[in-house]
């Protein structure tokens, strides 16, 4: 006989209630809610909010690499071109197509930005050698 999960799932609200203070992490809680209404999600199951959760925390790893984005606490819920890219990247993920798919349909706009994000990266480890010439030198 199996054994129930007593599991407490946390469920993102989509708006704070009146009188209720912002969640500490709203970059996250915009980002759900903005992959929630890509996904044309309105259900607040805790099935769908754990998968929903799980999609994004591991689309978060696989677009910064797709992008070449080095910055750890880049947000992608700020409106940009990356953050559409992640958007669709959910929505691709939430219909269960793959990754490969994805890539296939937006190489164009992904190797765009990664060539951008990677010009910007050396320029900044270009800058940090010219405010520290003798770094790392004996």
């Amino acid at each position: 006989m199996e054994q129930e999960k007593n599991e407490e799932v946390e469920v993102i609200p989509t708006e704070p209630t009146e009188g209720e203070k912002e969640p500490e992490n709203t970059s996250f809680t915009t980002l759900y809610q903005q992959v929630a209404r890509r996904c044309y999600v309105t259900s607040e199951d805790q099935l769908i909010v754990e998968r929903l959760t799980s999609i994004i925390k591991n689309a978060e790893f696989s677009v910064k690499k797709l992008l070449g984005i080095f910055d750890e606490k880049f947000d992608f819920s700020l409106p940009s071109v990356e953050n559409e890219l992640f958007l669709n990247y959910c929505f691709y993920r939430w219909n269960n197509r793959s990754q490969k798919e994805f890539e296939n349909n937006y190489i164009g706009d992904i190797i765009g930005i990664r060539t951008n994000n990677e010009i910007a990266y050396k320029k900044s480890l270009e800058n940090k050698v010219e405010e520290n010439p003798n770094e790392g030198t004996l």
